[in-house]
């Protein structure tokens, strides 16, 4: 590992704020969990995408939900290489549609990929596996 990666703990309204802050460039929001195959592969190729797209006007934000910090948000963090800012949401299941800054019918699975216009208008989105 480089030293590079942050972990930022974090609740609904923080995040929704965080994600409104990036208005003016594109955002892609990754909901996922270590202990989930289908959202750590995801994780996984979204990283490898941050890499490439983080001098273009792209700002991810890759968020952990229901995982533990030290038993499954570390250790897969060493064992990846993950190299950009990983959100922690402490949050309830039915807090989480909320985090999203838009009207979707998101039920929660895993993995969940938003990706929003340089407006913050949702342009697309990616529900399971």
């Amino acid at each position: 590992m480089d030293g590079s990666i942050s972990l930022a703990t974090v609740g609904v309204g923080s995040l929704f704020r965080a994600i409104q802050s990036r208005a003016g460039s594109q955002v892609i929001v990754l909901f996922w969990a270590p202990v989930d195959k289908a959202s750590a592969d995801m994780a996984y190729e979204v990283t490898r995408l941050a890499r490439i797209v983080q001098e273009d006007n792209v700002s991810l934000f890759s968020v952990i939900i229901r995982s533990d910090l030290e038993t499954q948000i570390i250790p897969y963090i060493k064992t990846h290489y993950v190299c950009h800012t990983l959100y922690v949401l402490n949050t309830t299941d039915e807090d989480l549609k909320r985090s999203v800054p838009c009207q979707t019918s998101w039920d929660g699975a895993l993995p969940a990929i938003f990706i929003f216009g340089v407006n913050g208008e949702l342009k697309k989105e990616f529900i399971g596996p």
